[in-house]
């Protein structure tokens, strides 16, 4: 989709679900909710895949933007990410008796 530009100000003014603006604080796309679901779970993957292959995990979660400490709010010690563990759980075959 190519971005485009309108004003927002008619009450009238079809929005499309698939659009995009070109103003920096309107850029987005509207997808439905098992799209948006569907591209979580593949990032997600990704991003695991990534950080499992890469050699220097911290590197790897500094570059993805994932804070290596963060600020109390209430003002106590700040909180540092000290170890990361990826889990998967399946459950199969519940159901109600």
């Amino acid at each position: 989709m190519m971005p485009h530009d309108h004003a927002h100000g008619s009450a009238d003014h079809h929005h499309p679900r698939d659009h995009n603006h070109a103003e920096a604080d309107h850029l987005h796309s509207h997808l439905r909710h098992d799209a948006a679901a569907a591209d979580t779970q593949i990032l997600t993957g990704q991003f695991i895949d990534g950080f499992v292959s890469a050699r220097d995990k911290m590197a790897y979660l500094k570059i993805a933007g994932v804070p290596l400490e963060i600020e109390d709010p209430a003002g106590g010690p700040s909180m540092k990410l000290v170890d990361v563990k990826l889990a998967t759980e399946w459950q199969v075959g519940t159901g109600y008796c």
